[in-house]
């Protein structure tokens, strides 16, 4: 493997790639959706108005949800189109902060 012309040896390598893990863990999150809600307003200080935010369910009753969301700053908002009666968690990254 070549490394990039502006990474001219390994100790540089090692120090991007944990750049790149830092950013990364700047711009993802988790949340919980309540039962019997349908939105859900979550704080993250990275969330602007042009914020692609990708959810994905990681609790076994949150697949399947179907969800929209609108960002502004400071936070995003996510509506989802149904309800169950126990908690969903999902999890969630930011793009384009």
């Amino acid at each position: 493997m070549q490394l990039p012309s502006n990474i001219s040896d390994e100790r540089s390598l090692r120090i991007a790639l944990e750049q790149i893990v830092r950013t990364i863990s700047n711009v993802t999150g988790t949340f919980v959706l309540p039962a019997n809600a349908t939105s859900i307003n979550v704080v993250h200080g990275k969330a602007a108005p042009n914020t692609v935010v990708v959810v994905s369910p990681l609790s076994d009753n949150a697949q399947g949800s179907k969800w929209s969301y609108a960002s502004s700053g400071g936070q995003f908002t996510v509506k989802f189109g149904d309800t169950v009666a126990a908690p969903r968690t999902f999890g969630y990254v930011l793009f384009g902060v």
